[in-house]
């Protein structure tokens, strides 16, 4: 069962509330056409945005287009997406601090 919990956390870590949704949505469905997942949101997601916001997770990584006709989406294990969204959060961290470090001296 997909919670709220994991859904802040998911924003927390950069993704905005629709990456979060669809993602999670994802996850509960497994793979699915872009269409289905939509269905499967019911509502809080415009119909037009999926596609848009299913190629942003297809960039970073945390969902795969599987080719099939018609084209499907997988996503990452939701262990796996949050050990890269932390693991990314961690590297703009420490790049943070050396420009601030740099704009010091």
């Amino acid at each position: 069962m997909i919670t709220q919990e994991e859904a802040r956390a998911l924003t927390g870590l950069g993704l905005t509330g629709s990456q979060a949704k669809v993602y999670l949505a994802l996850v509960k469905v497994g793979q699915a056409r872009a269409s289905t997942l939509w269905a499967s949101l019911s509502g809080g997601v415009a119909r037009q945005d999926i596609y848009r916001i299913l190629s942003e997770l297809q960039k970073l990584c945390l969902i795969e287009k599987v080719i099939v006709k018609p084209t499907e989406f997988r996503p990452l294990p939701i262990e796996e997406c949050f050990s890269f969204l932390l693991q990314r959060r961690k590297d703009e961290t420490a790049k943070l601090q050396k420009q601030a470090k740099c704009s010091k001296n």
